[in-house]
C-alpha cells in the first residue's frame, strides 16, 4: 500500500460519532475568543458550505492546541480530511 493510500485510510477511519460527541461536549468550554474562531471557521465557512481551504492558526507555544484539536475533530466528524501542520 502506498504512503498516500495509508494516509487517506488513516484520515477517513475516524469514529465520526465519537468525534462529534467530543466537539459537542468541549466547544462550550472554550474561552470566548476561541469559541468565536471555532464557530467562524467551521460552522459557517468550512463544514456547512463544504468549502475546503487552508486555515492558519497562530498559537505560539501550543496555546491553541486544544482549539486546533477541536477544529480537526469537527472536520473529521463530517468524514472530511483535516491535517495539522506546524511551521517554525
Amino acid at each position: 500500500m502506498s504512503r498516500l493510500n495509508q494516509e487517506m485510510l488513516r484520515e477517513t477511519s475516524y469514529n465520526q460519532n465519537e468525534l462529534a460527541q467530543t466537539v459537542v461536549a468541549t466547544v462550550p468550554l472554550l474561552p470566548p475568543d476561541q469559541k468565536s474562531v471555532h464557530h467562524g471557521l467551521l460552522e459557517v465557512y468550512m463544514v456547512q458550505q463544504e468549502v475546503g481551504g487552508i486555515i492558519f492558526l497562530d498559537a505560539p507555544g501550543g496555546t491553541g492546541r486544544h482549539l486546533m484539536n477541536l477544529l480537526l475533530a469537527k472536520v473529521r466528524s463530517h468524514t472530511k480530511i483535516a491535517l495539522a501542520i506546524s511551521s517554525s
